[in-house]
């Protein structure tokens, strides 16, 4: 009797492939080599928590005769306890940090002409507290830190298929050798051809790279908690993410072809934890995501992160404001930890973040901006969370080793 196993983890911890100009040297296979089993085994109740939230999607999409394309996955990442989101608008309105800064100093001399024996300095935190930070308990946060397109490939599709036929008969010829049972190939079709497209900083380089991977893989990089927040794009912009992600080509190093693949051209750089989107030469993991966007929103299938940039400027991106605290607050005074204890992917400039040094306010693309550019350009459809699935991570009865990385050159 033939017993079926649905072999979810050989594609979920799926071959990585970094799509880049001219990086021979570069090592991405340090995030599955850091992976404990354990973390491993967390990823994948990820994997499959997700993809229990999108096949609710899918079915909601089906009721109005729509299949899902793509969704926009920010996942939790770095611990945020010691750091501040700030409100978006005061009194209804938007806000610069210059603004923010001036608005501090006049009405601190006030209250200090009022009460002479108060502390400046008291004063000011008074006010940035009751009027610009955000509540603790506020539906905007930094839970969500790091961004990718969960998008659908029929190519990929395939691939998996083949890929998991391949492995079961690897399986099954050492079962049958070992006088054992073997196993039925079966899979979900609705969940096969889901790849991650997001740009990491590898190894903690100050250089970033664009990964098309696995579901599993995606959650691998040591996340503070293990959830997720789900955005559906409306209809139009996932066929426009789609036409962007996939319809553009490059030269593939060394061979002068070219090969279809990711918008390499909006991708800039450097890359750094805290890039002020006015150094275009610098982006955080965040920053490609809504280049992408910005393209989609206004209809256009290429361009390079100059472009973007200026486009992302056009439709009213407001990058959030972020007190850092704890350890984060030496990212703006490296000379009192020293420069070589802060990561390369870390740097910040003085003149990136010129007025809110003096309370370590810094201006940053995260999950939370996203998702309100997304809002105020009537581009998004509807949001869910997902969390570690509640039932047994398959395959159960058989040890099965997962993919590995391959550089795409």
């Amino acid at each position: 009797m033939t017993r079926k196993v649905l072999l979810l983890l050989i594609i979920a911890f799926s071959a990585t492939e970094t799509f880049a100009a001219n990086l021979g040297f570069l090592d991405v296979k340090c995030r599955m080599d850091n992976a404990s089993p354990a973390q491993q085994y967390d990823a994948a109740k990820m994997y499959s928590g997700v993809n229990e939230k999108l096949k609710q999607l899918m079915s909601e999409q089906r009721k109005n005769g729509k299949e899902l394309k793509v969704v926009i996955v920010a996942r939790a990442g770095l611990d945020s306890k010691n750091t501040v989101l700030l409100k978006d608008e005061v009194n209804g309105k938007p806000y610069s940090v210059e603004e923010m800064m001036q608005d501090l100093d006049s009405r601190a001399k006030e209250l200090r002409r009022r009460s002479p024996n108060a502390k400046t300095s008291a004063i000011k935190d008074d006010i940035l507290e009751k009027d610009y930070i955000e509540p603790k308990d506020s539906a905007r946060n930094l839970i969500y830190t790091h961004v990718g397109f969960y998008i659908h490939s029929a190519a990929d599709a395939i691939k998996e298929i083949t890929e998991g036929q391949e492995e079961v008969a690897k399986i099954n010829a050492e079962l049958v050798a070992a006088g054992r049972e073997p196993i039925e190939y079966t899979y979900d079709p609705d969940l096969v051809g889901w790849r991650y497209v997001h740009l990491l900083s590898p190894c903690n380089k100050n250089m970033s790279r664009i990964y098309k991977e696995g579901g599993a893989t995606f959650f691998l990089d040591n996340p503070n908690e293990y959830r997720a927040m789900i955005m559906v794009p409306t209809d139009t912009i996932q066929e426009r993410i789609v036409e962007i992600i996939n319809n553009t080509t490059h030269y593939q190093p060394g061979s002068g072809e070219m090969q279809d693949n990711i918008q390499w051209s909006l991708k800039p750089p450097t890359y750094n934890l805290v890039a002020s989107l006015d150094n275009v030469e610098e982006a955080n993991s965040n920053t490609w995501p809504l280049y992408v966007l910005a393209l989609a929103i206004r209809g256009v299938d290429k361009g390079n992160y100059h472009d973007a940039n200026k486009m992302l400027k056009e439709l009213g991106f407001r990058p959030s404001k972020v007190r850092l605290g704890g350890m984060y607050k030496f990212l703006i005074r490296p000379w009192l930890v020293g420069r070589m204890f802060i990561p390369k992917a870390v740097k910040f400039r003085k003149e990136d973040h010129p007025a809110g040094k003096p309370y370590n306010v810094v201006e940053i693309n995260t999950a939370i901006s996203l998702k309100e550019f997304l809002e105020r350009n009537d581009a998004l459809q509807t949001v869910v969370e997902a969390f570690p699935t509640q039932g047994p991570v398959q395959p159960t009865e058989i040890e099965i080793e997962v993919g590995t990385e391959d550089n795409v050159n």
